[in-house]
Formats: structure tokens, C-alpha cells, sequence
């Protein structure tokens, strides 16, 4: 019986320790797989990474062309030697308030002036139409006025 008794007993542990052993398997297959997936993540992340590094390094060169580009410009207008491209933005400033300044003194415009012109322009396309015809007839009676 003592043993029966100890069979049991180390029957028992054996249940307890395969147990004990599959539970801690099961862990480790979680925890690889989580590891797996985690090392997807980051293998993703690093794809990502480099992508934007590449995005990075393509847009800095653009930025860098643009930059050389806005140089060049910028030390054409200089050796162009235009005043106003020599002003401060205050001087531009004050430049622009002179403007609308001279413009507010020439006072409203005459919004009817265009329609005044076409006006006169067609009295003024008339009467030379009516001197051309004139003209003629004028032209027509000398030459009959020769026949007879």
C-alpha cells in the first residue's frame, strides 16, 4: 500500500509536472509567435523607415535645386542692377502708399468714357465712310462732267 500510496503520489507529480509543462509550451509557442509578429512589425517599420529616408533624400535634393535656382535668380537681379529689386520692405511699402496716393488724386474714373468712345468712333466711321462715298460721286460727276 505505502506503495501504491507513493505511485500515486509520483503519478500525481507526473500529472502536475506535464501540466505544468505543456502550460509553459503553449506560453513559449505565444511568445513566439508574438515575438514573430513583432519582428514583422519592425521589419515593416524599418521598410517604412527607409522609404521615408529615400522620400527624405530625393526632396532634400529638390530643395537643394530650388535653393541653387533661387541663387542664381537672385544674383541675376543683382547684376541686372534694378533699383527696385535693391529696396528694403519698408521703402516698398512706402513706394505703394505713394501710388495709391496718385491714384486716389487723378479721382474717380468715368466709367461712361468707353462707351463715349465707341460712341464717337462710330459717328467718326460713319463721316468716313460718307467722305469715301462723297469722294466717289465727286469722281464720278468730273469724269461725266469730261465725257460731255
Amino acid at each position: 500500500m505505502i506503495k501504491n500510496n507513493a505511485l500515486n503520489e509520483l503519478r500525481a507529480r507526473e500529472y502536475e509536472i506535464d501540466s505544468k509543462s505543456r502550460d509553459l509550451y503553449n506560453k513559449k509557442v505565444e511568445l513566439n509567435d508574438a515575438l514573430d509578429r513583432i519582428l514583422i512589425d519592425i521589419r515593416n517599420t524599418e521598410d517604412g523607415i527607409n522609404k521615408k529616408n529615400i522620400l527624405i533624400t530625393s526632396l532634400n535634393a529638390k530643395i537643394d535645386g530650388l535653393i541653387e535656382k533661387s541663387n542664381e535668380i537672385h544674383n541675376e537681379i543683382i547684376d541686372a542692377d534694378i533699383p527696385d529689386f535693391k529696396l528694403t520692405v519698408r521703402e516698398i511699402r512706402e513706394k505703394i502708399a505713394h501710388n495709391e496716393n496718385e491714384i486716389i488724386s487723378l479721382g474717380p474714373i468715368n466709367q461712361k468714357a468707353i462707351q463715349e468712345y465707341d460712341d464717337e468712333y462710330s459717328k467718326y466711321s460713319e463721316n468716313i465712310e460718307k467722305y469715301d462715298t462723297l469722294k466717289r460721286e465727286r469722281e464720278s460727276l468730273i469724269d461725266m462732267q469730261n465725257k460731255l
